[in-house]
């Protein structure tokens, strides 16, 4: 039995011509496909960013594709990235940027808004991961060190995600989205690793491995030149009081992680594309860049009055870039604008496509639709839980492929001379 991404990959048609296209490095505009079916036709590539107009639609991709793709990440925009009071620390994200930094995403769904973003380099999120490995050596100090300098509390014991705690040759740890590890050592040596369920702080099953991925995403220890920007920022300010940038400055010094989504801009930076270095889809052009557009413009004017207001930086101002990066982009998918504003494309395909109703058990009308279908010269492709089910259907030719979430339709161009049809439906 194969699985969907062997029968994408199967088509032939206007759609192999178009997946041909894509693959030989060819920019390429997409018209007429409906969201299952753009899903349906990424699941041909072995590693993509899917940018999203908005969170709904990115959660709705992200549910599809990783069942396709183990690995697949949702990375989500950060927020109140104008704000000097807290943090704005998410579990889910921060091992997300872990795992694309280090090249363990093959595929990552994300929004239009995450990709104004800036973000920190790759090579600063990867090594500030600290990895424990049986047999490995490791002194406790620097453990120590690096693990806070990642975002890491360490206290008494290990309650919540985030905190690490040492207890004479013991290391408890929880990562930011709640796995958690028992570590003993011998002298400097790694002797065990355990599963801890810090609720009962018992430690069970043995693990090879852990990693530790960061907590904040500001996790430069060389900070002088940050302080230094907001000390000459403040002073301009020449206001009674200590300004915000003063405030700022004073936190980073000693450590403190308010604020810190506030001055990323001083430190050194990327944009998503760049980060990830995976080739970008675009679900929507015209929704992703009215998408873009509006985050920057509401991230202008929200920066304009906080910062004649004293309560963000000048610095957080450039927290978005002005421009959609869209280095890598190779695929755009089409409604109804026929302008591709990502890239020139060197390739353009138009389909007739269509969504198809989920049939349940409803076997008499699935049938009644098959033989409608066939009479038209249409290749039927049926995706079941069980193929013996769907015996009663007495039906030939038709072609069983692992079930989906999402249905879809892939009709050739109109047009063509011989137009061969594949309808692929879920039961």
């Amino acid at each position: 039995m194969r699985n969907i991404r062997q029968v994408i990959n199967s088509l032939g048609g206007v759609v192999g011509d178009a997946i041909a296209a894509v693959k030989s490095g060819k920019k390429t505009s997409v018209f007429g496909m409906t969201v299952s079916d753009a899903l349906l036709f990424c699941c041909a590539f072995d590693r993509f960013m899917l940018v999203c107009a908005d969170v709904l639609s990115a959660r709705k991709a992200y549910t599809e594709l990783s069942m396709h793709y183990d690995g697949a990440e949702l990375l989500l925009p950060k927020n109140n990235v104008l704000l000097v009071a807290g943090n704005d620390r998410s579990g889910v994200r921060a091992r997300a940027l872990y795992n694309i930094a280090s090249g363990k995403a093959p595929v990552v769904v994300t929004t239009a808004e995450t990709l104004m973003q800036i973000l920190p380099r790759p090579e600063s999120i990867a090594g500030a991961a600290v990895e424990f490995a049986v047999g490995n050596k490791y002194k406790t100090a620097e453990i120590t060190n690096k693990l806070t300098a990642a975002g890491y509390t360490r206290c008494g014991h290990v309650d919540e995600p985030g905190q690490f705690s040492v207890r004479g040759d013991i290391l408890d740890i929880c990562a930011p989205c709640g796995e958690a590890a028992r570590i003993e050592f011998f002298g400097y040596e790694c002797d065990g690793i355990r599963a801890l369920d810090i609720g009962s702080q018992s430690a069970g099953d043995k693990l090879d491995n852990f990693v530790a991925y960061p907590v904040a995403e500001n996790v430069f220890t060389d900070r002088s030149d940050a302080i230094s920007a907001l000390i000459a920022a403040g002073e301009k300010r020449n206001i009674v009081g200590v300004p915000v940038e003063h405030r700022l400055a004073e936190r980073l010094e000693t450590g403190d992680s308010d604020g810190e989504q506030t001055v990323m801009s001083l430190f050194p930076h990327t944009t998503l594309d760049r980060f990830c270095g995976l080739p970008i889809v675009i679900a929507d052009a015209k929704s992703v860049y009215d998408g873009c557009v509006f985050a920057y413009r509401e991230h202008v004017s929200r920066a304009k009055r906080l910062i004649e207001a004293g309560e963000a930086p000048f610095c957080a101002r450039d927290n978005l870039v002005d421009i959609p990066p869209s280095f890598g982009c190779m695929l755009c998918f089409h409604k109804i604008d026929s302008n591709n504003r990502f890239f020139a494309p060197d390739a353009v395909f138009k389909f007739k496509s269509l969504d198809l109703p989920l049939y349940g058990k409803n076997f008499a009308g699935l049938g009644s639709d098959i033989a409608a279908w066939r009479s038209r010269g249409i290749s039927v492709s049926i995706a079941a839980d069980i193929k013996d089910a769907l015996a009663e259907l007495d039906c030939f030719d038709v072609e069983y492929i692992e079930p989906t979430a999402d249905g879809g339709v892939f009709f050739d161009e109109i047009g063509r001379a011989s137009c061969r049809e594949r309808v692929s439906t879920t039961v």
